[in-house]
């Protein structure tokens, strides 16, 4: 009975963090948004797991801090995950993009009109480039150098290295080289 109890209260207590966290997504401010879905949505789960916290260690009435703890980490990924599952994963789909774009042609399309959609019209309507080289400059893996060109940081060369290394354990597409 007592897990039972303390299943449910972590249900609602995660549900009321993300009830807040989607609320906050939608209220933030352009003026302070980083300018990548990404960043915001982990920001404003930092900022609502603060809240979290608050809240739990105000409202606790057994000191159990290690519950309180895992509870608010568990809140905290809980909200990550569904940032990469939702607003990340609909920021950057092509294959979304394409059924928008069907869809406002009446639902049909020839082969060129979908070759014009991915290769004209999506890296300018969404903003790719730009949208990615901000994304990357903010993330500190790009400098921006005086004559406006682009460097890649000791942070991107680890970033590279990393990444390299997934790309051999699971054997995913190689990059253009």
């Amino acid at each position: 009975m007592e897990f039972s109890r303390k299943l449910l209260l972590s249900i609602l207590f995660w549900g009321g963090e993300l009830w807040v966290w989607t609320v906050l997504m939608m209220l933030w401010p352009e003026t302070i948004s980083t300018g990548v879905v990404l960043y915001d949505g982990i920001i404003l789960a930092t900022l609502v797991s603060i809240m979290g916290a608050v809240v739990l260690f105000y409202f606790k009435r057994n000191k159990n801090y290690e519950t309180s703890l895992l509870l608010l980490s568990n809140g905290f990924v809980g909200l990550l995950f569904v940032l990469v599952l939702a607003p990340v994963a609909i920021d950057r789909s092509l294959s979304l993009y394409l059924l928008h774009k069907i869809e406002a042609q009446g639902g049909i399309v020839s082969k060129q009109q979908l070759d014009n959609f991915i290769a004209k019209d999506y890296p300018d309507e969404m903003k790719v480039r730009q949208q990615r080289v901000t994304e990357q400059v903010t993330s500190g893996n790009l400098e921006i150098l005086p004559n406006g060109r682009f460097k890649i940081s000791e942070g991107g060369q680890t970033v590279l290295q990393v990444t390299g290394i997934v790309r051999r354990v699971f054997r995913l597409d190689p990059l253009p080289r």
